[in-house]
């Protein structure tokens, strides 16, 4: 009775372990993606201060939120 209570001690362990690893890889790869995304958002801020906002409003921006669609859609 000992050994099958240590045993399945054992695997319990085992089975939060293995969750814990799943929820770190998940939390490490969604920070990965706002990493990413902030990167591109410093894009649009740089074109922004490039270009002015006119042309920024009409010709940058609509090609900067076409290009992070078309990028999330291709990435799913």
């Amino acid at each position: 009775l000992l050994e099958y209570k240590l045993d399945l001690a054992y695997e319990e362990a085992c089975a939060e372990d293995y969750q814990r690893q799943i929820d770190a890889e998940l939390e490490a790869e969604e920070e990965a993606e706002r990493e990413e995304q902030d990167f591109w958002d410093s894009f649009s801020y740089l074109w922004y201060k490039l270009v002015g906002w006119s042309n920024y409003n009409r010709f940058v921006a609509p090609i900067l939120i076409g290009w992070l669609r078309f990028r999330k859609r291709w990435r799913h």
